[in-house]
């Protein structure tokens, strides 16, 4: 498992801050600052009150949906939510890079920063939650169930630095009406809005987060998409494998640490499917030593399909015998009925009753001839897309956390779970240009073509790129490149630009150069996946077996009553678990996968592998690919500096081979990120280092373990009786 680092021959810093003379950067210099005097005398308090009174509407203009959450991890003190703030009076190293930081004063417990960041809503899951009430202004802001546009801009008083930070959050899970397209729906939200807030940190702090179940009558959980769990396993959030759900008006605090990741990330609930109906945000992870040349804005463009129904009852009609989008054909997946762009679109909604006339369009600004990264992250369900700016070219330079060598592009083709960093150079005349987030409709179905019978062609969501001072109502100007591609040599007519797949897996170059993982034949191994009807009712198998999810247990609580210590132990995970052991914790892991299937499959490994440097931690490696079966067809290799990431296109009919680290004990899950196949069984488990594993679970102090398991399973470990559609 030889690994090395070849970086950047300098530190760059990520943002290039503008002149505090600018008028949009002098406003982050003349914000308010909240009282942090930890006592008032009564003169004070009624002195405050009118201060606050006569400066809400200036305080709400810059902080919007932003609250102050006080916690007794937060140490004396408060801050905007929107602001993070380093708890430091020494001098900033070298790599620090920030904008107008303001100093808070230290926490005296704990020896790192503590940052409290929430969003509050009107009500309270019970009197232990602090969290400050909405204004009558916010409170409109968060009934609407839509963040406003400038949640997604990161130029934030952010410090990016190497020193560590507890940066803690309390997310209320709720069920709300919002209309994201205009048609009005009942959505799962965090904090009353969706997408959900963002999360924003550096390398090396560690997360926090208080998540409170507000909802009635169902249990969730959160994942961390592409965060590494080192030693954490617990923490990773997917249902009846790492937790049992988080039952209704109960809470759950998430806590790991970022080690050694940059980039692009995300979170969203991994029961059931419930992140169909808005239960996601974004994750950012900030590094001062990340290898991205300089950029004068970064943003963030969450893209996806969006469902107009409950997506619970489209599961169950997706799993039955007739789903009524075509009752005579079982498992043809359900048409989404909009696409969206940072939670919102205005065009598009099919179907005639469907009314979206009431719909808007996330719009955002740059400054002309500014480098603006626009980061990525597709959470459809199922819908891949195409994603591009009219008369803009793209340089693709992340991919879900991974920082290559920079491609340009016309277009980025993304599926669903895996993220992009894209850079866009505001070169062109000022005005208004329109991002496009398409369906990419040949890309669904035997023979990969018959999206447009289930409906979902022709589906696009835009968003307004404004710069040069232009209004962002006014006219957009520009042409998509469907139109422009002939007249520009080379781009638009990329090998890439029309495929249903990722970039071809040996053009991406890391910058973190690593070899591929040495492997045992005891660490290999093989499996073939296929989409059937089984009885009517379309399921997936892998090697012959459909995966079964436990009810009201986890994989990972089966781990301290398996016998390591036998001669030959069983692993007695059931037959329906799909658990795969690499025995030999020396070597790493090789995993052959092969499609007996025609469609193309997202598939996404909650696995990131840590290399003897300690420098590079960051997803699996993809070592090797060809058509047919594995070991029956040609296979291409590349083992000198792998392509690297946890959310990989797998086409139709082919084969690929990953290789991971074996070297943090858990229980891993490794499915199709298209949630109504990964529910029909296209799921498995990779467990980890099982001793070392046994030994954690076992010395869990009392209060971690009574909230990881005996408070919320139920029933001991066993397989379940059929499939489950967690309902």
């Amino acid at each position: 498992m030889n690994a090395s680092y070849d970086g950047p021959g300098e530190q760059v810093p990520m943002l290039d801050i503008a002149s505090p003379t600018d008028s949009e950067t002098r406003e982050f210099y003349e914000r308010p600052v909240r009282s942090r005097q930890p006592t008032l005398r009564l003169p004070f308090i009624i002195v405050g009150i009118i201060s606050v009174l006569a400066l809400s509407s200036f305080s709400l203009f810059y902080f919007p949906q932003q609250q102050v959450t006080n916690s007794n991890h937060a140490g004396p003190g408060s801050m905007p939510a929107d602001q993070d703030h380093h708890e430091d009076h020494e001098s900033k190293p070298d790599n620090d890079h920030h904008v107008a930081s303001t100093s808070v004063m230290p926490d005296i417990t704990t020896s790192i920063a503590v940052i409290s960041t929430s969003t509050s809503v009107s009500s309270s899951i019970s009197s232990s939650t602090s969290t400050t009430q909405a204004s009558p202004t916010e409170s409109l802001a968060v009934e609407s169930g839509l963040p406003l546009p400038e949640q997604f801009d990161l130029k934030r008083n952010f410090v990016v630095t190497a020193k560590a930070t507890v940066r803690e959050y309390t997310f209320n899970i709720t069920h709300g009406r919002a209309a994201p397209d205009g048609f009005e729906k009942t959505m799962i939200l965090v904090n009353g809005q969706s997408p959900g807030p963002l999360i924003q940190a550096n390398t090396g702090d560690t997360i926090r987060v208080h998540v409170n179940n507000m909802m009635t009558e169902t249990s969730t959980t959160l994942h961390w998409h592409g965060i590494d769990q080192r030693n954490t396993t617990w923490m990773d959030g997917v249902h009846s494998i790492s937790q049992c759900g988080i039952p209704p008006g109960q809470s759950f605090t998430y806590e790991f640490t970022l080690v050694n990741q940059r980039g692009t990330f995300w979170y969203h609930a991994h029961k059931s499917v419930q992140y169909t109906d808005g239960l996601y945000g974004p994750v950012v992870i900030h590094d001062p030593t990340e290898a991205i040349a300089g950029v004068d804005q970064d943003k963030i463009v969450m893209v996806g399909d969006l469902y107009h129904d409950s997506a619970e009852q489209i599961l169950k009609d997706y799993l039955g015998p007739s789903p009524p989008w075509k009752p005579s054909s079982p498992g043809i997946e359900p048409p989404a009925k909009n696409i969206i762009i940072n939670g919102r679109n205005g065009k598009g909604c099919t179907g005639s009753s469907m009314a979206c006339e009431n719909g808007t369009l996330h719009s955002t600004h740059v400054d002309h001839q500014q480098r603006v990264r626009l980061r990525l992250i597709s959470h459809s369900t199922n819908v891949p897309l195409y994603f591009s700016v009219d008369s803009h070219l793209l340089e693709i330079v992340e991919l879900d956390g991974v920082e290559i060598e920079p491609i340009r592009t016309s277009r980025v083709f993304i599926n669903p779970g895996q993220r992009y960093s894209v850079i866009l150079t505001a070169n062109q005349s000022p005005g208004n240009y329109l991002m496009r987030a398409s369906a990419a409709a040949a890309c669904f179905h035997i023979p990969g073509r018959h999206m447009g019978e289930s409906g979902n062609a022709g589906l696009e969501a835009h968003g307004v790129l404004a710069y040069g001072g232009v209004d962002v109502k006014a006219q957009t100007i520009g042409k998509p490149w469907d139109v422009e591609s002939s007249q520009t040599e080379g781009i638009g007519a990329e090998p890439w630009s029309e495929d249903c797949a990722d970039l071809p897996f040996d053009l991406p170059k890391p910058k973190r150069v690593m070899a591929a993982y040495n492997v045992s034949e005891q660490n290999s191994h093989y499996f073939r996946f296929k989409m059937s009807r089984e009885t009517g009712v379309m399921r997936t198998s892998v090697n012959e077996t459909t995966y079964t999810p436990l009810v009201d247990d986890a994989t990972l609580w089966k781990i301290p009553h398996l016998d390591l210590n036998a001669e030959n132990p069983k692993w007695d995970f059931g037959p329906n678990q799909q658990v795969l052991i690499s025995p030999d914790p020396s070597m790493g892991t090789q995993i052959a996968i092969s499609a007996n299937h025609m469609m193309m499959h997202p598939w996404h490994m909650q696995y990131v592998s840590r290399p003897s440097s300690c420098i590079i931690r960051q997803g699996f490696q993809v070592v090797g690919w060809g058509d047919g079966n594995f070991g029956k067809g040609q296979t291409t290799w590349k083992l000198d500096n792998p392509m690297r990431r946890d959310t990989l296109t797998m086409m139709g009919a082919d084969h690929v081979v990953l290789r991971i680290a074996s070297d943090n004990p858990g229980v891993w899950a490794l499915h199709c990120h298209i949630l109504w196949h990964a529910e029909g069984g296209m799921f498995i488990t990779f467990a980890q280092r099982l001793k070392e594993l046994q030994t954690m679970l076992g010395v869990l102090d009392g209060p971690d373990k009574d909230g990881i398991k005996e408070r919320f399973c139920k029933a001991p470990a066993k397989p379940a009786a059929g499939v489950e559609t967690h309902t």
